[in-house]
């Protein structure tokens, strides 16, 4: 579904975090004073599937205006057809990112109670978690952290960019361009790593097969980082420890890149790379490319490190079971 600068657009700001989808393995940070206490809020669950619906919050003060932003009528509890942006600040001071849609979404203007049987309902904090924006999941969209890349401008002057308020209209012509923007890069999302499937297959490579696995593997994670905007540099040769150096404004990222001809996961490191590994965990990723021959299955896993549950996992919750392995080398002196 394509989407216009005409249509209802509401852009909703919450904590951050990486899944929405509990605490589980995860947590919020930002979101507000009651976030920062708590260090809980009702956004936690907003990527949480309820028989194949999202039922999303954002902290308001008091409403969301549905009638004077979107003409709603005054009878009005909801409205429905509305393209909702998902905001949050980069807890790494890289401002505030788009980290998600939900298109076609149902906006109430009051909190609602949730159904009875989802986990907003009943969970483990013994708390009903109101909410008050829904949509069926098959419209949404939650953006794993790396592709966190669009930044909303904060208002420095009157009238242009987002304030202090969590909802934001986007109204005013000062805005027009930033809703513009917005627009045209929902519209033209495609996952970044089927954009570089697609560029890897169309580039030729003639070299033997452990070294084409081996090949297709770092250019098929190049360009999913390119793609990305990061500047993106080789340092294969240069035994630091990875393979990638991927640059975008103040951020770095070491990327190690493993290879597979098949679907199964199972690599070795070596002492370089798992030491730094270990040291630079924050800003390391390790990328496992499988199917690495087969152009129309190659598949990218990235795995970064969680330090709420202390394990390297991807964006689908699969983790990484890390076997260490102590080695020696020994010899006489004669």
């Amino acid at each position: 579904m394509k989407i216009n600068i005409n249509d209802n657009i509401l852009f909703a700001r919450v904590g951050w975090m990486k899944n929405y989808n509990g605490l589980n393995g995860d947590s919020i940070k930002g979101g507000g004073t009651y976030v920062d206490k708590n260090n809980i809020g009702w956004e936690i669950y907003n990527f949480t599937e309820e028989n194949g619906v999202y039922y999303g919050y954002v902290r308001n003060g008091g409403c969301i205006d549905i009638h004077k932003n979107f003409n709603a009528q005054t009878e009005d509890d909801f409205l429905d057809n509305i393209i909702v942006v998902w905001l949050a600040n980069d807890p790494n001071g890289a401002g505030t990112k788009i980290i998600g849609w939900y298109k076609n979404a149902r906006v109430y203007k009051y909190y609602k109670e949730p159904p009875k049987n989802t986990k907003r309902f009943k969970n483990d904090y013994d708390m009903i978690f109101e909410y008050n924006i829904e949509a069926h999941v098959k419209d949404c969209t939650l953006l794993p952290i790396d592709e966190r890349i669009f930044n909303i401008p904060k208002a420095k002057t009157p009238g242009y960019g987002i304030g202090r308020a969590n909802v934001w209209y986007c109204k005013g012509d000062k805005n027009k361009n930033i809703k513009k923007d917005v627009v045209k890069y929902i519209n033209n999302y495609k996952n970044p790593k089927d954009k570089s499937r697609e560029k890897l297959k169309k580039k030729k490579i003639n070299i033997q097969r452990k070294q084409k696995v081996e090949q297709n593997a770092i250019e098929y994670v190049k360009q999913y980082y390119e793609e990305l905007g990061y500047d993106v540099s080789s340092v294969e040769l240069d035994n630091i420890g990875w393979d990638l150096t991927a640059i975008k404004n103040e951020e770095e990222l070491y990327i190690e890149v493993k290879g597979l001809s098949s679907n199964n996961i199972n690599i070795g490191l070596t002492p370089n790379e798992y030491k730094y590994m270990k040291n630079n965990s924050k800003n390391y990723r390790l990328s496992i490319v499988t199917n690495a021959l087969d152009l129309d299955n190659i598949k990218l896993n990235i795995f970064l490190y969680n330090q709420e549950n202390n394990k390297w996992e991807d964006e689908n919750g699969d983790i990484l079971n890390i076997n260490e392995i102590i080695s020696a080398n020994i010899k006489v002196n004669i």
